[in-house]
């Protein structure tokens, strides 16, 4: 045999020969066909034979391969790393109906800014790969790996403008930060969204300002806009009133269309504005979703959405958090507001929390309609929600079709500051319309000035008569720990069921403008408050209230203890069924209860009381009285009580007058 299967040759029989020795034609034969046979089994070097089994190299390797160039040839190294490499390798996905495609057509479907020259290292200018990477991006996915990339603006108005179709990724907000530094001489955009469909996802952008330029983060041009999970960074300070710069967050082009814009779980800081859009831009928003981002250490209105001159529609504003607006603290002479809708129609403002410096926490202004705010909480040192008419746009316009309901309003910081109100309604100023078809229900509002406050008449030194406001409904609602609970009214309100607690005055009617016009509360009910109705302008009509009386002690003995609840002067007319429980908890003194029900009557001059029920036990006695021009319970006791506790009713009405 040729081989023995180890691959070692060894001759046949009779081999070697040695000298002297007749070599027969058979051996010489043997011997030659055996080699014969060895060669045919080698692979010869011209390539005219081919292995007839797998060769195993036995750790050795094949060196010095020519290029494959079709199936079933081999393939090296330097292939493989060369530019078209990923081409000669095939790639299929699991399931059903794949189709098979090399790694090149996978991988070219997202590039990566690192493909196309970014360094990332926070020093090099990165704004050539950025702009080459842009060009190569339409209608794939750009990633932006870990790193700080700088890109730097020369010269006049600059920006990078996406392709059409284009998705952005970084690697998170925590990771991938881009530092924009603007462009000395001129308003420099990052983004110049003139392309529709651009979605960019977890990055930080840091706006690093020289000293004599000013930048925008979004110049908004473009349908079909999302941003996620960012973090946009104006990096502007300020020294007292002055500014260190000027960095927008987005600024809406003056015309065209921006529709389906949603901004979720960014954060945006430190921007003068970060949503702008003038008061003459024509331009048409829909859709607009903002979702779970945090506003913080901005400078004037965190998300301002005016459009009096344009289109703003269909709009929702959920869970994000507006904090540390700066304008009050630097002493800047404009205002700051959370949310701020001018013009603004469907919407939807809703589970949001706004907290620390604001003129007002959601400002509600001009032709805003069908719109609701509902389950939101303010803890302000401010105001809470301001709702009125304005002429921004060249034409009177006011608030209609609005909810305002189940929110939290807390007064912070500094307590009970002049004009600083819960829920504040200004119907009238410069003769602006009134709002109309409004109702504010089930709100709790803690420590302002006024709970709730309408305005009319001389508005901010404008002077204009009172207009009837159509179909505003108050009910429901409780206004605690205020100077005044509830500042009226208005024109024909509708004003029921709510609850004024621990309030210096529940209610006030502060109307100079239309001294005949009454107030009419429905349903109220007075917790403590230390007065309860003071009709400082014109009148107030109760129509059924309801008083809780702060717990006393009381002496007994002789002396009654008077509990005024109404005025009984020589203007007001009182009549009805009035009801008093009173329980004494015992304690250092004794027990006792009592229930009346007289009806009584004061017409100005006379008053009169009927008793219709008395119920008294263990000696104490409430029931109606007047004393000192004031509708009263009067409680006496043959023995001192602890612990008293009186509620009244007045199944009737009251007009309480100026």
């Amino acid at each position: 045999m040729a081989r023995n299967g180890s691959g070692v040759y060894s001759l046949p029989a009779g081999n070697p020969v040695v000298t002297g020795s007749v070599i027969s034609s058979t051996t010489f034969n043997n011997t030659a066909s055996d080699i014969a046979t060895a060669l045919t089994q080698s692979i010869s070097k011209d390539g005219q034979t081919a292995p007839t089994a797998n060769l195993p190299m036995a750790g050795f390797k094949l060196t010095g391969l020519g290029d494959g160039a079709s199936s079933g040839d081999s393939v090296h190294i330097g292939q493989l790393a060369d530019d078209a490499g990923s081409s000669l390798v095939g790639h299929i996905q699991a399931g059903t109906g794949a189709v098979a495609r090399t790694v090149q057509t996978v991988l070219r479907e997202s590039l990566s800014v690192k493909d196309l020259g970014a360094v990332g290292d926070g020093a090099t200018n990165d704004l050539t790969a950025f702009t080459n990477a842009f060009a190569a991006a339409a209608g794939k996915k750009l990633r932006i790996p870990a790193g700080n990339y700088r890109i730097e603006f020369t010269g006049g108005t600059s920006a990078l403008t996406p392709p059409a179709s284009i998705v952005i990724e970084g690697d998170g907000r925590d990771t991938t930060t881009i530092t924009f530094v603007p462009s000395t001489t001129t308003l420099s955009y990052f983004f110049n969204l003139s392309n529709d469909e651009f979605t960019l996802r977890g990055v930080t952008i840091a706006n690093a300002v020289p000293a004599s330029g000013n930048g925008c983060v979004f110049k908004g041009g473009a349908d079909s806009v999302t941003v996620e999970d960012c973090d946009i960074d104006g990096g502007v300070t300020n020294s007292g009133a002055s500014l260190s710069h000027v960095c927008y967050g987005i600024i809406c082009v003056g015309a065209g269309t921006q529709n389906d814009q949603s901004f979720r779980g960014n954060i945006f800081r430190r921007l003068t504005y970060p949503w702008l859009k003038a008061n003459t831009d024509t331009a048409e928003q829909r859709r607009l979703k903002f979702v779970g981002n945090t506003f913080h250490s901005n400078y004037y209105n965190d998300l301002g959405l005016n459009s009096p001159s344009g289109v703003c529609d269909d709009v929702l504003i959920d869970g994000n958090t507006f904090r540390n607006n700066l304008s009050i603290s630097a002493s800047l002479t404009t205002q700051a507001l959370g949310i701020a809708l001018a013009s603004v129609t469907n919407f939807r403002v809703v589970n949001n929390h706004v907290m620390d410096d604001y003129t007002d926490a959601i400002h509600i202004e001009e032709g805003s309609a069908f719109g609701v705010v509902s389950q939101n909480t303010m803890e302000v040192d401010g105001g809470g929600v301001s709702i009125s008419g304005n002429n921004i746009g060249g034409s009177e316009k006011h608030p209609n079709n609005l909810v305002i309901s189940n929110n939290v309003l807390m007064k912070q910081g500094t307590a009970r500051e002049s004009g600083k109100d819960g829920i504040r309604l200004i119907f009238n100023a410069s003769s602006f319309l009134p709002a109309e078809n409004l109702v504010i229900s089930d709100n709790i509002v803690n420590a302002f000035d006024y709970g709730v406050y309408s305005v009319a008449g001389a508005v901010g030194g404008v002077g204009g008569a009172a207009i009837a406001n159509d179909a505003v409904v108050i009910k429901d609602n409780l206004f605690k720990s205020c100077a005044t609970g509830m500042g009226l009214f208005d024109g024909t309100l509708t004003v029921q069921g709510n609850t004024t607690n621990q309030c210096t005055v529940g209610i006030a009617n502060t109307n100079s403008a239309n001294t005949t016009e009454t107030a009419v509360v429905e349903s109220h009910t007075f917790i403590s408050d230390t007065t309860y109705v003071d009709a400082i302008d014109r009148k107030i009509t109760l129509i059924d209230p309801m008083w809780v009386l702060p717990e006393f002690d009381h002496a007994g003995g002789s002396t009654s203890d008077y509990k005024p609840v109404l005025p009984a002067n020589t203007g007001d007319r009182i009549h009805g069924y009035f009801e008093v429980s009173a329980d004494a908890s015992g304690g250092a003194g004794s027990t006792g209860s009592s229930r009346a029900r007289d009806e009584v009557t004061w017409d100005g001059t006379t008053f009169t009381r009927t008793s219709k029920l008395l119920f008294t036990a263990a000696g104490l006695q409430a029931q109606s009285a007047r004393n000192s021009s004031q509708l009263a319970v009067d409680v006496f006791a043959s023995v001192a009580m602890t612990g008293l506790r009186v509620n009244v009713r007045l199944n009737g009405m009251a007009v309480i007058s100026v």
